[in-house]
C-alpha cells in the first residue's frame, strides 16, 4: 500500500530528527490520540480516512488543550488547498516529504527546548543552617511513631482474619 509506505517513511524521518512519532489509522483515532497524548506537533494528510482533515483542524482549534498545537498538513499535487484556513500554526508540506523539509518546518513551528541551567555549585545555598528553625518543643507525652517495614499486619488481611505469631 502506498499510504502505509508514506506513513512509515514519515515516521522514520520524524524519528531520525529526534522526535517520537505516534500514528493513527484514521481521523477519529487520530483525534483521540491527540487529545490523550497532547503532542507538540501534529502531522496529518489533507485526505484522511474516516473524516475530513479540515473538520479535524476545526475540532483541534476549538479544544482548549489543542488550540495552539502546530499542524503540518501533507498534500499531493492533485489536492486542492484553497479551503485550508490561513492559520499561523498550520503549514502545508508537499508529498513525498524529506527530512530537510520536515526539519525546516519543525524549526518554524516548535519552540526549542529550554537549555539546562548551568551548575553554579551552590547546592543547598538557599537552605539555611540546620539550627535556624530553633529547638523543637518538648513532647508532652511519649508517642509511638508509625513505621511500615513491609511486614504484614492485621490491617493487611481480609476482615475476620488475624496473624498468629
Amino acid at each position: 500500500m502506498d499510504v502505509e509506505r508514506t506513513i512509515e517513511s514519515l515516521r522514520s524521518q520524524v524519528v531520525s530528527l529526534g522526535h517520537e512519532a505516534l500514528i493513527a489509522s484514521d481521523a477519529y483515532t487520530g483525534f483521540a490520540v491527540v487529545t490523550r497524548e497532547r503532542p507538540d506537533l501534529i502531522i496529518m494528510s489533507l485526505t484522511l480516512p474516516g473524516g475530513s482533515s479540515l473538520a479535524m483542524l476545526e475540532r483541534l482549534r476549538a479544544g482548549a488543550s489543542t488550540a495552539s498545537t502546530p499542524v503540518i498538513i501533507l498534500v499531493d499535487s492533485t489536492d486542492k488547498t484553497g479551503n485550508v484556513p490561513k492559520d499561523p500554526l498550520v503549514r502545508l508540506l508537499q508529498k513525498p516529504t524529506n527530512a530537510a523539509a520536515l526539519q525546516a518546518l519543525f524549526s518554524q513551528l516548535l519552540r526549542p527546548a529550554p537549555a539546562p541551567e548551568p551548575d553554579s555549585g551552590s547546592f543547598g545555598a538557599d537552605m539555611g543552617g540546620l539550627g535556624d528553625a530553633g529547638p523543637l518543643p518538648p513532647l508532652s507525652e511519649p508517642r509511638a511513631m508509625p513505621m511500615d517495614m513491609g511486614a504484614p499486619t492485621d490491617d493487611d488481611l481480609p476482615p475476620g482474619e488475624t496473624i498468629e505469631l
